[in-house]
């Protein structure tokens, strides 16, 4: 009969869930990642965030966050090279009406 005591304990322990994480609010979540609370809400409303949505409240698992940040990295790139980026000047020849660009540059309006 002692045995089947012992099964049983065994049993429960192997049922026991991880402890549950520590969820944020909002106000966590813009803080740790340096927005608005606005902005946060737009990326819920985009479902552009993981979230948990709980009757009216809103809270965020730390490790979805974690994992939705790695996600978000961009890695640096070889093929993109500082000569293909476009500066300001270099949007005035493209939105400027011809003719416009030149007088700029050499000082006319």
């Amino acid at each position: 009969m002692g045995e089947l005591a012992t099964a049983d304990a065994g049993d429960a322990s192997s049922h026991r869930r991880a402890p549950l994480p520590h969820l944020l609010d909002i106000d966590g979540v813009a803080e740790h990642l340096g927005v608005t609370v606005r902005h946060v809400r737009r990326l819920v409303y985009e479902r552009r965030i993981p979230f948990i949505k709980w009757g009216h409240l809103l809270r965020f698992d730390p490790d979805e966050l974690a994992a939705w940040l790695d996600s978000m990295r961009q890695s640096p790139s070889a093929d993109r090279s500082l000569s293909t980026h476009r500066g300001i000047g270099d949007a005035c020849h493209h939105t400027s009406p011809p003719g416009v660009a030149s007088r700029i540059r050499r000082g006319r309006r």
